[in-house]
């Protein structure tokens, strides 16, 4: 049997690492300062992998105030699960992650109009319009007439398009694992505040999507 000493040494020093660092003791939060501890330095070891002009931007973003880091890594996030997905799709007539969420959301709702699929993607409508356009003209989607107010236009998705979305989700199998990193621990510890700020945010764009942006500063009563 190994001698784990030696570990049980590292764990004390870390314990007083940890009581010299915090004002409020419990080992719940001794579990969650290790883990973030953990996941710095290993981010430390990742940034020494790369070129000098790299590694500049990763020390001027880790001096980054709290706030600004989490936004930017928040961005960055949506940017690695869009380039996943491109690659993903490369050969299916679907080229991005919002395109697949457009197909999905037909399907999943059957038939609604254009402009609460351009909401329920949290886009821009003349963005969202380009992108229904260029997945009808594909064949992936047909519009149609509503049946109570002509002027109304619903979708609905074809045989082709529902072909497609199988394939596409089949790729799931794997660009799940490519994309999830996490353990079921960092889940539960994350989950809730994803939903917090998916939440909040949502109801913001559904509200105030069409203000500008010191209108938004004001509604929102940002100093």
């Amino acid at each position: 049997m190994p001698n784990n000493y030696s570990n049980i040494k590292e764990l004390i020093e870390l314990w007083e690492e940890y009581e010299n660092s915090k004002h409020s003791i419990s080992l719940k939060d001794f579990g969650l300062w290790l883990s973030d501890k953990k996941d710095k330095e290993d981010s430390a070891k990742e940034q020494n992998k790369v070129s000098k002009e790299v590694k500049a931007h990763f020390d001027f973003h880790n001096k980054l105030p709290l706030q600004k880091q989490f936004i930017t890594l928040i961005s960055r996030a949506g940017r690695f699960i869009d380039f996943y997905m491109k690659k993903a799709f490369e050969d299916l007539p679907i080229k991005s992650g919002h395109e697949f969420q457009f197909l999905i959301t037909v399907n999943e709702m059957k038939n609604p109009r254009k402009t609460d699929l351009i909401n329920i993607g949290i886009t821009e409508l003349s963005t969202g319009l380009e992108t229904i356009k260029r997945m009808i003209s594909a064949g992936l989607l047909e519009d149609t007439t509503d049946k109570n107010d002509k002027r109304v236009k619903r979708l609905q998705i074809t045989k082709k398009g529902t072909n497609v979305l199988t394939k596409a989700i089949d790729k799931f199998q794997y660009l799940d694992k490519m994309i999830d990193t996490f353990n079921d621990h960092d889940k539960v510890r994350f989950l809730p505040s994803l939903i917090g700020f998916n939440d909040y945010h949502n109801s913001v764009f559904m509200k105030y999507k069409h203000k500008n942006f010191n209108e938004l500063i004001q509604l929102l009563k940002i100093k």
